[in-house]
């Protein structure tokens, strides 16, 4: 019999047998048909978002399993307390997405400004949430000369160093971005946390939320937006996705399927992290080892870009518009085919690469030099 750990994993995670130690057997299984039912005779697990883990999608009793990771940044898909009491040691990946979103942010506010004519520099923006993602959020839109402002009392609470700014304050601000994971418990839950009595008699240029859906209530979002309180708003996550509404959806200047954190990047970082806790919980070594394959290179963007119009160079440089695409085809379909399809958009569209790892041409950037506050490299002679 072998003394190996058995690994059951989603087969959509960035791992491969070649790449991690030999005291560990992998296995896969395809998230869409749910856990295997020999789910039991494994040591350890690994999820992302879309398998919940509590006492209904999981058999504690008699289970072999005694390690449950998630490739991810957040955990409101896993029931923290029930594992707890099974037993059940639980890691994640927190921060692994934190550049790719805040690519996502800076891009989507860059091609809003361009399309609505706004100024960014006569802009204030409202961080909530100055954790991992709130943070690379941040740097990104200071670079893009925006004036920001965090707000963060969890934070704030722990952190004597770190500043953040009143809950008036913030509410002021011309654009309101959301970083934070979503909580219905404790001293400052997320759930709804903008809501009507937050949006009544305030007007705002933009709302983003690449956080959690149910950290925004969507009726309130529509409501305000109706009555022209607040200009545009962008979404990359839906309060009951992967349902969506689609009078929400069809208003929103930007919609995307839950897709800001995916990078290739972000996925290889995620595995590293929760590999290593893993490792360190089994006792096994895992120096040297990598667990994913290396990242093929990003495609060249050469001269033949040079006359492109910014926002189509954009577009081939983060997909977000085709993001876009992909949502909007979905409206209207039925409540099944739209679940079926925005999970199948996540699962099969091609992970981009991170801005830091094109490296473009010094004509094309002094075309454009706010690739460079974007993070794009540049091509060495």
């Amino acid at each position: 019999m072998s003394n190996k750990v058995r690994l059951l994993t989603d087969q959509n995670i960035l791992i491969h047998e070649n790449y991690i130690p030999g005291e560990i057997e992998l296995h896969t299984f395809n998230p869409a048909l749910g856990l295997p039912e020999t789910v039991n005779d494994y040591d350890a697990l690994l999820v992302r978002t879309v398998n919940r883990i509590d006492d209904t999608t999981f058999i504690g009793r008699n289970t072999n399993i005694k390690f449950i990771g998630s490739a991810t940044a957040g955990i409101d898909h896993i029931n923290l307390p029930w594992l707890k009491k099974q037993g059940i040691k639980f890691a994640y990946s927190p921060g692994c997405n934190a550049s790719s979103v805040g690519e996502y942010v800076a891009v989507a506010l860059l091609c809003w400004s361009l399309k609505s004519g706004t100024d960014l520099t006569t802009l204030r923006a409202g961080i909530i949430g100055a954790g991992h993602t709130g943070t690379a959020t941040e740097r990104l839109l200071k670079n893009l000369s925006v004036h920001c402002v965090r707000y963060d009392p969890p934070k704030e609470a722990l952190d004597t160093a770190f500043e953040g700014a009143t809950l008036e304050e913030v509410l002021s601000c011309d654009i309101l971005t959301f970083h934070t994971p979503l909580t219905y418990t404790g001293q400052w839950p997320t759930y709804h946390w903008l809501n009507r009595e937050k949006l009544k008699n305030r007007s705002y240029q933009l709302i983003i939320n690449a956080a959690r859906g149910g950290v925004i209530d969507e009726e309130a979002l529509q409501e305000s937006y109706q009555q022209g309180n607040i200009n545009d708003y962008i979404l990359d996550v839906w309060e009951h996705e992967p349902a969506f509404d689609d009078k929400v959806a069809k208003s929103a200047y930007i919609r995307t399927p839950h897709i800001a954190g995916y990078s290739i990047q972000s996925k290889q970082k995620a595995t590293r992290i929760v590999m290593g806790s893993l490792c360190k919980f089994f006792g096994i070594p895992s120096q040297g080892f990598s667990f994913t394959p290396p990242a093929p290179p990003p495609p060249e963007i050469n001269y033949e870009y040079n006359n492109m119009d910014f926002q189509s160079l954009l577009g081939k440089l983060n997909p977000i518009f085709e993001y876009n695409r992909f949502l909007s085809s979905l409206i209207d379909l039925s409540s099944d085919e739209k679940k079926h399809q925005f999970q199948q958009i996540r699962t099969e569209f091609p992970l981009r690469h991170e801005h830091p790892y094109y490296k473009l041409d010094k004509v094309l950037l002094k075309r454009y030099p706010v690739l460079r506050a974007l993070g794009f490299g540049i091509k060495q002679d």
